[in-house]
């Protein structure tokens, strides 16, 4: 029930999203733009959290409250939302590293499609809509678009868990 109000409201007209043209900051790119990748190099994002600051609404933040309450972090670095556009075939963006210091990055998914993110020892990761990839976000990573959905959408939580 808590998914199926969360997919609702995030993949409804409740929140803005914000044009990117870059799918990976270019400083934090491990390699450069490959041709295909320089085609289809942007997404729409919605931050959530970020800089110790709540950065949208409180409707938003409530709405992700059961995802942090399993992930329980214990110091939340960033939270957004990503919405990358289908294509005529998979495009696999830039490898890259979130931040550079170990931290867990987890990757909620919203919609099942046949996108994917791809992790450093090449295990590939499906889009399954109310999954939750848990993974060192300091190491390279890279996500692609999807070409079965009108768009791949994501929630991308980095965080701290402190011993």
């Amino acid at each position: 029930n808590d998914f199926d109000i969360l997919k609702d409201f995030m993949l409804g007209d409740k929140i803005s999203w914000y044009f990117e043209k870059d799918v990976v900051n270019p400083s934090w790119a491990i390699e450069p733009l490959t041709q295909d990748q320089k085609d289809w190099n942007f997404f729409w994002f919605h931050s959530i959290f970020r800089e110790s600051m709540l950065v949208t609404s409180p409707d938003v933040w409530n709405a992700i409250q059961p995802i942090l309450s399993v992930l329980e972090p214990k110091s939340l670095i960033r939270a957004k939302a990503n919405s990358y556009p289908k294509t005529p075939r998979i495009v696999h963006h830039q490898d890259h590293t979130d931040l550079p210091y170990e931290h867990t990055g987890a990757l909620f998914y919203l919609n099942t499609n046949d996108g994917l993110t791809i992790l450093e020892d090449g295990t590939e990761i499906k889009s399954v809509e109310n999954r939750i990839l848990l993974h060192d976000a300091s190491k390279p990573h890279h996500s692609t678009t999807c070409t079965d959905a009108a768009r791949r959408v994501n929630l991308n939580f980095n965080y701290l868990n402190l011993n």
